[in-house]
């Protein structure tokens, strides 16, 4: 992102920047925010102006999957592979900052799917790459439980009381510092 600006026009002075989210970092990191990503776009402030941004809408996820009939030692597979190939754009523990999708918040189709994404490139169009060169079936299986694992924690999380989530976003914040 770009740096501010400052410019006049009548007379009256304004402040100019680039905000939303961008880069790699809130991706590498893992952290989420709350409601829908306000897509990057350009702001001007003018001095002494009284306008307000509309508040954050909140997103309505999906129903997570029930999770899937797979051993721990499974989950731990899917998660190393996770690891391995898609953080680098799903993000850490597979939290994306909404620059991508978020694979916790998937409807059932694209469950119903996964292989087809995953393996066949029925995504590949819309930039996500197929894997059927490093995954098989069975590695495709472990990401899969993975995935609607971390999804059913993410429902449980969001379940958390209000006061526990606070604590959670306070201290990743002070970490992100």
């Amino acid at each position: 992102m770009a740096a501010p600006i400052g410019y006049e026009v009548n007379g009256e002075q304004y402040i100019a920047v680039a905000v939303g989210r961008g880069g790699g970092l809130s991706q590498v990191m893992g952290i989420e925010y709350d409601g829908v990503n306000p897509r990057g776009r350009f702001m001007a402030f003018k001095l002494g102006g009284t306008a307000r941004l509309p508040a954050v809408q909140q997103e309505n996820f999906p129903e997570p999957p029930p999770r899937m009939a797979v051993s721990p030692e499974e989950i731990e597979a899917g998660r190393v592979l996770f690891s391995n190939f898609c953080f680098r754009c799903h993000g850490v523990n597979a939290i994306s900052d909404g620059s991508v999708p978020d694979l916790r918040h998937l409807s059932q189709a694209w469950y119903d799917n996964f292989n087809k994404v995953v393996l066949e490139g029925t995504m590949e169009q819309a930039g996500m790459p197929r894997f059927d060169d490093v995954l098989d079936e069975r590695s495709a299986h472990a990401l899969k439980a993975y995935l609607i694992e971390r999804a059913n924690e993410d429902k449980e999380e969001r379940e958390r009381p209000v006061w526990w989530r606070e604590i959670i976003a306070r201290a990743y914040e002070y970490l992100a510092e």
